[in-house]
């Protein structure tokens, strides 16, 4: 499966450099593209925004709920992890409906 759709791309690219910082807004109230996840482990990621270099910034869960918290992570890096046991690659999911950070937090 792809991770990265035209759609999805499209969309994490317009949310590059959309600060909050001024607004008014926090960035709880922003809604998360996509979501990725270990399907044979505990690590999710949610992501926001990508720039043109593949770096995106979400939230990421690597080992239970109380771990959750805001990052930058490489696209390419994502894409390149391969799973224990199976060696099985990280998903995307495909009925995830988009949530605001507020609502994962």
């Amino acid at each position: 499966m792809k991770l990265l759709t035209k759609e999805i791309e499209k969309k994490l690219l317009a949310n590059n450099g959309k600060s909050c910082a001024g607004s008014g807004r926090s960035m709880e109230n922003n809604k998360v593209v996509v979501k990725f996840f270990n399907p044979s482990g505990q690590a999710t990621w949610w992501l926001y925004s990508m720039d043109d270099n593949g770096i995106c910034f979400g939230l990421a869960q690597m080992f239970g709920r109380d771990t959750r918290e805001y990052g930058y992570f490489d696209i390419n890096e994502i894409k390149s992890i391969k799973c224990p046991p199976f060696g099985l690659p990280i998903e995307r999911d495909m009925y995830y409906t988009p949530e605001t950070f507020g609502e994962l937090l």
